[in-house]
């Protein structure tokens, strides 16, 4: 018997009739129990309420998987009921559900409180898309369930978002950098949006599902009523509450191994996108930002668009954006636009031409590996052959004194100061394994002076391609050093320990390239 003002208690009781018919519980149910419910009885009793109220305290849970992960999430249901004087038995039915895995309780003995703890199926096991189901959870005075508690059965609603890896829409070619024209284009996943409930339980999700009433944003790609645009994306915020914001994920990115696209190319550049509001509703302004795998994040900033029914033209400094938090190699939304927070319902506008397009052009092309010149210190034995665009190295080590360089000779200094990052590609030998050797790329500048980047072991990638990089130009550089004047610019393979390995195998370098970060 539980008594009156009883609260939590009823997942106790609960998961007892559960178990049963899952292999373990200590209770066994009644006739008519399958998969873990029951089923009551035909009664000539009426179902006559009991006095005791039953009630959750949430009727809607939500999940976000991305389809690369094997994951699972947990929900805590909790609940009771206000009087539980004629004793309390509760019912649920899991057994025709795809999302649910399992369900097991919590419980405080003392304190007569619990909490019913529903896992998930692992995410791997659903294609993606968005999944809706309703579980009814039954409380009753009586194990075969013939009178139920007042707000007995109740529904809980579950939905599980899977985003897919990659995007479908494989006619979709655009140039580099396009997020929207006309459609969405790799590297970017296709067209999003996150929202959060406004009931106080923050109930959040990411979906692709476009146009669904119960969603608290629509769009879809419609012909504009101006013939020179073609397509654009129009966009809804339907009279729900809720917050939410649209946005255009990035497809998983297997070299990273997340779902994010290296948008360093474009240092320095802008987003630049054509925004038409035809309705504010609720709102009364929209804000821009972009991700770079949360917690990493841009700061937002607010969108001038003074004249309702026109169109008016964006763009958004990526300078400015890094400096407030941005990581543009590892961008996962290239665009995201949010209206005014808790005063979003109504809210009606239209995009078009979103692209990032890239900073004042490098001042210097790739330049091949067979170009440079060998230059040695210490008392090495190397062999150098100059082969199509390649360098070939064989140290001919013969103490850790030693160093080995490859070096460019610019026709002009060249001025490094804008962002410019350097880097090299090397196959680096098998018997590199466990050996002390080390490379480096630098720059001197005119005068001779020289700015390091970090060294990398060579041993950790032997057998393997390895891109070397030169990013700060600062961090190691001899006095005075100008960044300005770059007139030198080259590989150095050296050895920090003894006994040394005479280096039997080859290094491949191949081109040197530029590129903004």
């Amino acid at each position: 018997m539980i008594y009156a003002h009883v609260r939590w208690v009823l997942f106790f009781v609960f998961i007892t009739f559960l178990g049963a018919c899952g292999g373990g519980g200590v209770t066994e149910p009644p006739q008519g129990n399958i998969g873990g419910s029951v089923t009551p009885e035909p009664t000539a009793t009426p179902n006559v309420p009991s006095p005791g109220e039953f009630s959750v305290e949430q009727t809607r849970y939500a999940a976000t998987f991305s389809e690369y992960e094997n994951s699972y999430v947990t929900w805590d249901i909790s609940g009771g009921v206000s009087r539980a004087d004629e004793g309390l038995f509760i019912f649920a039915d899991l057994s025709q559900s795809i999302l649910l895995e399992s369900a097991e309780v919590t419980f405080n003995e003392e304190a007569l409180t619990g909490t019913l703890v529903i896992t998930s199926v692992e995410s791997n096991t659903l294609l993606p898309g968005t999944y809706y189901e309703t579980i009814t959870i039954n409380a009753c005075t009586t194990p075969d369930c013939h009178r139920h508690y007042t707000g007995s059965p109740l529904d809980v609603d579950m939905l599980v978002s899977v985003l897919p890896n990659t995007n479908a829409d494989l006619n979709c070619i655009a140039d580099v950098g396009v997020v929207f024209q006309e459609c969405v284009p790799s590297p970017w996943l296709g067209v999003a949006a996150w929202e959060m409930s406004a009931d106080g339980n923050f109930v959040q999700i990411k979906h692709m599902d476009g146009n669904k009433p119960d969603r608290l944003i629509n769009w879809d790609v419609i012909a504009s009523d101006d013939p020179e645009r073609g397509n654009v994306l129009d966009i809804t915020y339907n009279q729900l509450p809720g917050n939410g914001s649209l946005r255009f994920p990035a497809e998983y990115n297997a070299l990273q191994g997340m779902p994010v696209a290296n948008m360093s190319a474009f240092a320095l550049g802008t987003i630049e996108f054509d925004i038409r509001v035809l309705d504010w509703g609720q709102a009364t302004d929209l804000k821009a930002h972009v991700e770079c795998f949360w917690p990493c994040v841009s700061q937002n900033i607010e969108l001038n668009v003074p004249v309702i029914n026109e169109w008016q033209h964006i763009s958004l400094s990526l300078s400015e954006l890094e400096e407030g938090g941005l990581n543009l190699v590892t961008v996962s939304t290239g665009l995201l636009i949010e209206p005014t927070w808790d005063a979003m319902a109504g809210l009606h506008y239209q995009l078009d031409n979103v692209r990032w397009l890239p900073g004042p052009a490098l001042p210097l092309s790739s330049l091949h590996a067979s170009d440079m010149k060998p230059e040695i210190q210490g008392t090495p034995a190397p062999e150098f052959q100059f082969v199509g665009i390649a360098a070939y190295v064989t140290p001919g080590w013969n103490s850790a004194a030693d160093t080995i360089s490859l070096f460019y000779t610019l026709e002009e200094p060249v001025d490094f100061s804008s962002r410019i990052g350097m880097n090299l590609t090397v196959q680096i030998p098998q018997n590199t394994v466990g050996s002390g050797v080390k490379a480096l790329l630098f720059v001197r500048d005119n005068q001779g002076r020289e700015a390091r980047g970090l060294s990398t072991s060579l041993g950790d990638f032997a057998g393997k391609w390895l891109e070397l990089t030169l990013r700060n130009y600062t961090l190691d550089a001899d006095e005075s050093f100008d960044v300005t004047r770059i007139s030198f610019l080259g590989v150095r393979l050296f050895h920090d320990s003894e006994p040394v390995d005479p280096g039997s195998d080859t290094f491949q370098f191949n081109d040197i390239t530029f590129r903004r970060y």
